[in-house]
């Protein structure tokens, strides 16, 4: 059937594509090859490190308000690598609002500094115990990661011959509950597609944590960048565009998931910002005649489909005021394709999570993962304008141990879910009557807004 769009002449379906119609082929183009990327990286094969070595290390742990229980688990990591091992010095740089006891105990065993003005944040943190550390190895840690005296050997030993950079893969201590659940399956994205991916052209993606560099590599690039929110993705262009060679070590770390569901939609904001400021300060040393840094790119770009997401939600809006129609032929040939691709990859992920905390928390992981990408998909639009723009963003802490029940603030989050919910409702209503196609779709963003809404008051 020839569905005839009376106000511009131009057929639905065969002929000319109209503007409906090219704009949801764009938007479906653009997700298929970022999900084809992906899919490409998980079929990587880095390089393992698997060598040990005895250089001197320093160990840089940030901290800031941490709990008792946290703080108890990072001293007995402490002292059991300082039984083993002789050449390593630990330096832990607290931000905390006050004086913790439970850091000052401490002492015995690691060089402490308290900050009373939390300059920079983690970046300064770390600058600042890069001042003071001796190591010809600067290994960071967060107060949560789990490591043994055998990972910070390999991470000598690989770095010793000759790469400037050595990142162990990570993972949850213990994943029980939703919360930790969705937080695995994105690490275990970021192992098993990121990590491999990048690590396969010659230098690892950067984790935050878990990783080591060598004195000269980080001196020579002036420590870690004060002015963005992600400066383990701002290293890790750095360090491309340098020419820099790094490999993933043997020895994995272990962490602690993000204690509330708050905790993890503010961690994946954190993500979202931090990868579009990496992706734009990877194209500026390309604009300025190197293209080292545009290898990263690509790997910075996997939230645009965030972005796309919210586009989306434009297509029905915009064919109920031109009273353009969407092609029925090239909606299913599109999308088929898409589908595809999505099945590939979804296949690649839940295949590799089920086999590290099986296959009904993984199911339920990527489950709750996948509605919490949704919902924040109008958040990243947001967050690519204030990052085009220079806007700040503040740093907020991932907590990591659960808070006593009470009265919370909702301001924050409800704005976010507020916006976001009726924009995808308007989107939706507007398919039913211009574009039924995309009312499943578009509903299921919408779907997605309430349940991550609900999931902040319950978790």
């Amino acid at each position: 059937m020839v569905i005839t769009v009376a106000k511009v002449g131009l057929r639905a379906d065969g002929g000319a594509m109209n503007t409906v119609t090219t704009l949801f082929v764009v938007i479906v183009s653009l997700l298929a090859l970022i999900t084809f990327m992906i899919i490409l990286s998980g079929f990587a094969r880095p390089r393992i490190c698997r060598k040990r070595g005895t250089c001197t290390v320093s160990v840089i742990i940030p901290t800031r308000n941490e709990p008792p229980h946290v703080l108890r688990r990072l001293s007995n990591f402490i002292k059991n690598t300082t039984n083993k091992l002789r050449n390593v010095e630990f330096i832990i740089v607290d931000d905390s609002d006050r004086p913790n006891h439970d850091i000052l105990g401490l002492k015995k065993t690691a060089k402490v500094i308290h900050r009373d003005k939390p300059r920079g944040f983690k970046p300064g943190a770390l600058n600042d115990a890069l001042k003071v550390s001796n190591g010809e190895i600067v290994v960071i840690v967060d107060s949560d990661t789990g490591f043994s005296a055998e990972f910070l050997e390999n991470v000598c030993g690989c770095i010793e011959s000759g790469y400037a950079l050595a990142q162990s893969k990570t993972f949850p201590e213990s994943v029980e509950g939703l919360v930790a659940a969705a937080y695995a399956s994105y690490v275990c994205f970021r192992n098993d597609f990121l990590l491999k991916g990048t690590a396969a052209l010659g230098l690892p993606f950067i984790a935050g944590y878990g990783y080591g560099l060598s004195r000269k590599a980080i001196l020579a690039v002036g420590g870690w960048s004060e002015k963005t929110l992600a400066e383990d993705i701002d290293l890790f262009v750095t360090l491309v565009s340098k020419g820099e060679r790094g490999v993933i070590i043997e020895e994995n770390v272990s962490e602690l998931p993000p204690a509330t569901f708050s905790d993890l939609r503010k961690q994946q904001q954190r993500w979202i910002v931090g990868s579009f400021q990496g992706f734009f300060k990877a194209l500026k040393p390309f604009t300025q005649g190197s293209a080292k840094a545009l290898v990263a790119a690509p790997f910075l770009s996997f939230y645009f489909g965030l972005l796309l997401n919210a586009l989306v939600g434009v297509v029905p809006i915009v064919s109920l005021a031109t009273g353009e129609a969407l092609s029925t032929s090239v909606f299913m040939v599109s999308t088929a394709l898409l589908n595809a691709l999505l099945a590939i990859f979804g296949v690649q992920l839940f295949t590799s999570l089920s086999r590290k905390i099986g296959i009904k928390k993984a199911a339920m992981g990527l489950a709750v993962g996948s509605v919490l990408y949704n919902a924040l998909s109008l958040y990243a639009v947001y967050a690519l304008i204030k990052v085009l723009l220079g806007g700040r963003f503040a740093w907020e802490v991932t907590g990591k141990a659960r808070r006593r029940s009470g009265k919370k603030s909702w301001k924050k989050a409800d704005r976010i879910y507020f916006s976001t919910t009726v924009y995808y409702l308007a989107s939706f209503l507007a398919s039913i009557k211009a574009t039924p196609l995309l009312a499943g779709w578009v509903g299921g963003l919408l779907l997605s807004t309430i349940i991550s809404w609900i999931m902040e008051k319950k978790l």
